[in-house]
This record gives C-alpha cells, structure tokens and sequence, in this order.
C-alpha cells in the first residue's frame, strides 16, 4: 500500500488550522479559547503516539511541532510515512528546529532556495535557527509561508526572498511513500563545537551562568547533547535559560 503525500496535501492541512490559537493548559484543548502557554492539539497528537519525538512536547515552543503534525495528518495518521517524509527517526529531536534542520540536511534534502512545501527555518542570531514554517507560495522576489507560534497562532507571513533571517529551507520526500516504509534507525551524531582546549580532553569555556547567550552557550550544549543529555526541545540554541541549568546539574 503506498500513500500520495504531496505538497498540496499538507498545505491544505496546514491551511485549515490558520488562526489557530495556543491554549494555557491541556483542559483547554478541546474549546476555542486563546491562551499563551504552548498548549496545543500538535503536541497531543504527537505526544500521543509515544515514539515520534524523544520526550512530550506539549508546553514548549511549538512551530516545529505544527509542521511535522501537519505531515503525519496528510499521510493519514502513517506515523512511519511521516516520519520518512520528513527526514526524521523516531524518538527523534526533531520537536527543535536546529535538530529538524540537520536531519534535512544529513539526508542530503536541504537548499537555499524555497519550493512549494518546503520548510524554512529561520535564525535570529548567529549559530541560532529557533523559527520554522512551511513554504505556501513563492516568486522571485517573495516568500509566503504558513507557521505556527507565531504570535501564539498558525498564521501566513510574506517575507522578502533574500530576508537575511531565512536560514535555508528542507525538502520533505514527497511523492509515493511506502506506508511501511521505516524510519531512519539511527539519530544523527550530535556535533560537539570546537571549543578552545588545554589538552586532549580537557574543555575550557567563559564562566557561564543563567541568562548567557552566544557561541559558548552552544558550545557547552553541544557538550552536553554529546553525552546524552538533553538540553530542552530546542537543542543547542545557545541560550543557558532552565532546561541548560538542568542539564549542567545532571551532567555534574
């Protein structure tokens, strides 16, 4: 059995959330209220199956999440199918937009130029891709997209084609997708930052503390991730806010 997943398929999925609100709690999933707490019905879909991502999803950033629910949604709720469709393994980080732009890229799916259905990413500081949304319509001098939390909601935005925030865009395997097809076995090898070393192994970063940013930060994430431990649904976005402090004191 094979299942059609094209780019017009989920766009009309991604469509017909647009204005969708985030929620405040899980009880209020279920009705029409606004809420600003990254509670949403992506998340418990996702959430749900028990194996797409590492860990739950639901309370945290959720633009990624809106992406790969609306796939799993046009592949007929084909958990295997959206997965292959989006580059991704299963117990996967791809809930993180750094993480989901790597598994594009090691599948050799990412460029820097838009399609129809692709999923840009976007970063905001250097060494720092923290957006994403799908790619609705483009011409030679715009973009148009459909993202979730954007200001709490599924929204379309126009950006100008050579937007210096526009990281790059990945490329969903569309097209006829076995439904039994398996997902990639493996997650990618987390790349641990150069960082500067007094020996062979022992790591030396500028006192960091709560409320860092930068190049370290992700230095130290890298660091971290390397060992297996995780640093929040946003990997080494190179900001050391709660889910970094714990992760230090695991790690300690």
């Amino acid at each position: 059995m094979t299942i059609d997943v094209n780019a017009n398929k989920v766009l009309d999925v991604a469509r017909s959330y647009l204005n969708y609100s985030e929620k405040d709690s899980s009880s209020d999933l279920a009705g029409g209220s606004v809420g600003h707490n990254n509670y949403t019905i992506f998340a418990k879909i996702l959430d749900d199956l028990g194996d797409f991502y590492n860990g739950k999803k639901q309370g945290y950033a959720w633009c990624d999440v809106f992406v790969d629910c609306v796939v799993f949604l046009a592949c007929n709720k084909d958990e295997d199918a959206a997965l292959y469709v989006l580059c991704q393994p299963k117990y996967s980080a791809g809930a993180g937009c750094a993480y989901s732009a790597q598994y594009y890229k090691q599948a050799g799916r990412w460029s820097t130029t838009p399609q129809v259905g692709a999923q840009i990413f976007f970063s905001y500081r250097p060494g720092d891709v923290s957006h994403t949304g799908l790619v609705e319509s483009f011409t030679s001098t715009t973009v148009t997209t459909i993202e979730g939390n954007s200001s709490d909601r599924v929204v379309r935005r126009t950006y100008n084609i050579n937007n210096g925030n526009i990281y790059g865009y990945g490329l969903p395997r569309y097209g006829e997708v076995n439904s039994t097809t398996p997902a990639q076995p493996t997650t990618p090898t987390p790349v641990t930052p150069t960082v500067p070393t007094t020996s062979g192994c022992n790591i030396k970063l500028p006192e960091l503390q709560r409320g860092s940013i930068g190049a370290s930060v992700v230095a130290l994430q890298g660091i971290l991730i390397a060992n297996r431990i995780s640093c929040g649904p946003d990997g080494a976005d190179g900001e050391f806010g709660d889910n970094t402090a714990n992760a230090v004191r695991i790690f300690q």
